[in-house]
């Protein structure tokens, strides 16, 4: 189903907001009211359920942010904002992420990400039957389904385990179960076709025709 929480919640706002300043994506990112200990809300909480006391806010902390964004440290306490390319930081060590890009002292999702990521949490790990590891991966539709609560502000799926009101949230919001549903279906037909080696005018033909007409 995927997962929806507080590790993609800054690569989900600079996927929604392309072009923004240092400043904008900070006060993007402190709009967020995600709770990430305890309480655990049920089923019959409201959707903007949180708890400020349980949340941090990067305007608070600059170098919190630079970490966070895998910026450079030059010397004690100062960082290369200047950087125009980095990694966002990673749930573990040992996976791909997400990037980002600067132009101009702007910062947009690095769309090379798309290229690096499974389709959703554990989803190359099961078709592949790789290594544990692998399914420490987050993906494409875990992505856009954090952007999406952040747009609805449901903060309950951005909770304490919060990724058990995947259903309900779908259930709730149709424009924003539209898109995960396409993100599901760009994202497992994009994979399948890489592990079969389809080229891209049978991707095409794949995608864009009729069953019948394949």
């Amino acid at each position: 189903m995927g997962i929806a929480n507080h590790y993609l919640i800054p690569q989900a706002v600079l996927l929604d907001n392309p072009g923004v300043t240092r400043e904008e994506y900070i006060g993007l990112l402190d709009s967020v009211k995600f709770t990430f200990s305890v309480p655990e809300y049920s089923e019959k909480d409201p959707w903007n359920s949180h708890d400020d006391f349980l949340r941090y806010y990067y305007s608070d902390n600059l170098g919190h942010f630079a970490d966070m964004m895998g910026i450079k440290k030059l010397s004690k306490g100062v960082y290369d904002w200047n950087q125009i390319e980095g990694e966002f930081e990673s749930r573990y060590d040992h996976t791909p992420n997400f990037f980002w890009k600067q132009v101009e002292g702007k910062f947009y999702f690095d769309l090379k990400t798309f290229d690096m990521i499974p389709a959703s949490f554990g989803s190359e790990w099961i078709i592949q039957q790789e290594s544990f590891d692998r399914r420490c991966e987050f993906g494409y539709t875990d992505l856009i389904l954090t952007a999406e609560a952040i747009k609805q502000k449901a903060w309950k799926l951005l909770s304490y385990r919060g990724m058990k009101h995947n259903d309900q949230f779908l259930r709730d919001f149709s424009d924003s179960r539209r898109r995960y549903f396409k993100a599901v279906w760009d994202s497992h037909t994009s994979l399948a076709s890489k592990l079969k080696g389809t080229t891209y005018s049978e991707f095409l033909r794949f995608r864009l025709l009729p069953p019948n007409a394949r």
